[in-house]
């Protein structure tokens, strides 16, 4: 399952977070990370790969200064936010 896999994925040191965030995508995209809604006549399947790649991202990223700002800011931040913020902060570095 690449929600395992993707977790278990992290930050070279000298790897920007745009690609290691490339390289989490790439991941999920080979499987789906889905489930199938739990209405008993829906047939739909709903995607939480954004989800899944957002807890890789915060709990992965090789700084962990940064890692601890993430940890603060993280509920309301979308997956470009933080992809955004730990650019941002590389970039200060």
């Amino acid at each position: 399952m690449v929600a395992k896999v993707a977790l278990n994925m992290r930050q070279d040191r000298n790897e920007a977070i745009s690609a290691f965030g490339a390289r989490l995508a790439g991941q999920a995209a080979i499987c789906k990370v889905s489930v199938q809604c739990p209405h008993e006549l829906c047939c739909h399947h709903i995607n939480y790969t954004d989800a899944k790649l957002k807890d890789a991202l915060i709990g992965s990223t090789a700084d962990s200064d940064i890692q601890l700002d993430l940890n603060d800011k993280n509920q309301e931040m979308s997956l470009e936010d933080i992809l955004q913020f730990v650019e941002a902060k590389e970039a200060g570095k």
